[in-house]
């Protein structure tokens, strides 16, 4: 029997304190708003955030769509049970009675093993934890005709006690857990179409960040590939509720500039301090109190410590690397995780390709670069034109 009702857990929100309530309500509001075209409405029971389904709602489908709700650190299928009682006696045979309730909702399969996990969150309730596993381990051991094992069971039955009630459930589907989106404010990332800015615009979001996304590109001189693929993965992003604004700034006017006018080691330096600026700029008007990007150190020359203090140095907002100690590895995995892997795979041109040099610089200098950036005298207006010829997207949300 499949359950009607879904539990959700959270780990770091419990340890919000006074501020609790509020994680609590946005959490809420984006469960709802996952759910909203589905058969499902989100509820409170004894306390806990519950997803009450409806006839026509495919659990599993429910289930994936909760998943990807930052703030939720599990989803619990659960079945609950009354327990009225009013003498102790009563209470050790309610338990006994719930065990062939229990029977009949374990999961088809050849168990080798069980074990009760019971906890009383209700101290009225006349019979301690302990003894609820000892009275519903052996009942079931008879009904299942299954050992018990403490150590290594295969099937765990977990029975939470709560006031005039309990909840059943048999498994954990574990979510992203972090903060829900929108507690912690709104940040501008630098997407790519490569593997790094998708997943570092994830681990932020996960913060309880809400994100939108700038993109710079060389269209005509690139293909519209790179800005068809992005725009991709800011929707598969949506998908987990982190916003779908992508900023689309033509860089080209501004790389064929410098590539004319800069030291050939220096223009990769010089594109990225241009970006930094734009995007500064985008994100100050749009009242976002950071900027991210998918830099990893040492990873490429443009990324060595000197070239990310060279770089950073002309953003006009804090700048937020949350790949800074990755490998690709590393990378990859969480890529595959969250289903970006294969956009990024796909063969793209972007801005970074052009005018790239054999021997880019790997140690730059601030106050070299600041020089060659002084001599390429119409750099400014080509950062406002490009600034002003910024194309927004809203990008559909992936379901």
């Amino acid at each position: 029997m499949a359950s009607r009702l879904l539990m959700i857990r959270f780990s770091e929100i419990t340890l919000k304190g006074d501020n609790r309530p509020l994680f609590e309500r946005a959490l809420i509001k984006n469960c709802a708003q996952a759910l909203l075209s589905s058969d499902a409405r989100v509820v409170r029971r004894q306390g806990k955030i519950c997803i009450e389904l409806g006839e026509s709602a495919a659990s599993e489908a429910i289930i994936e769509k909760l998943k990807k709700v930052f703030g939720i650190a599990y989803v619990v299928p659960v079945f609950p049970f009354a327990l009225q009682w009013k003498v102790k006696e009563e209470a050790a045979d309610i338990i006994r009675a719930l065990a062939e309730k229990i029977a009949a909702l374990v999961p088809q399969k050849e168990w080798r093993s069980f074990k009760v996990e019971a906890k009383r969150t209700d101290k009225q309730f006349p019979i301690p934890s302990m003894t609820i596993n000892a009275i519903l381990g052996k009942e079931l051991n008879i009904l299942l005709a299954v050992p018990v094992d403490v150590k290594a069971p295969d099937l765990i039955v977990s029975v939470d006690v709560e006031k005039e009630g309990c909840f059943v459930y048999f498994e954990k589907i574990r979510g992203f857990s972090g903060f829900p989106t929108g507690v912690s404010g709104k940040a501008l990332s630098l997407l790519s179409s490569g593997f790094d800015s998708p997943v570092a615009s994830f681990l932020i979001a996960k913060r309880g960040v809400t994100m939108s996304f700038v993109h710079f590109h060389s269209y005509p001189q690139t293909s519209m590939q790179s800005i068809e693929n992005v725009k991709r993965i800011v929707s598969r992003l949506a998908g987990f509720g982190m916003g779908n604004v992508l900023y689309a700034v033509p860089l080209l006017d501004i790389q064929k500039e410098i590539s004319l006018h800069a030291p050939a080691d220096s223009i990769v330096l010089l594109y990225r301090r241009s970006m930094m600026r734009i995007a500064s700029l985008i994100a100050r008007k749009e009242n976002m109190a950071v900027l991210v990007t998918g830099e990893s150190v040492g990873q490429v020359a443009s990324q060595t410590l000197e070239n990310i203090a060279v770089t950073n140095e002309a953003a006009t907002t804090a700048v937020l690397r949350p790949l800074a100690g990755h490998n690709k590895e590393e990378i990859i995995a969480l890529a595959h995780t969250i289903g970006t892997y294969e956009l990024s795979a796909q063969p793209y041109e972007d801005c970074c390709t052009l005018f790239i040099p054999k021997h880019p610089k790997t140690k730059g200098n601030i106050a070299d670069i600041k020089k060659a950036e002084q001599l390429i005298e119409r750099l400014p207006a080509l950062e406002k034109e490009a600034l002003s010829k910024t194309e927004t997207i809203i990008c559909p949300k992936e379901l």
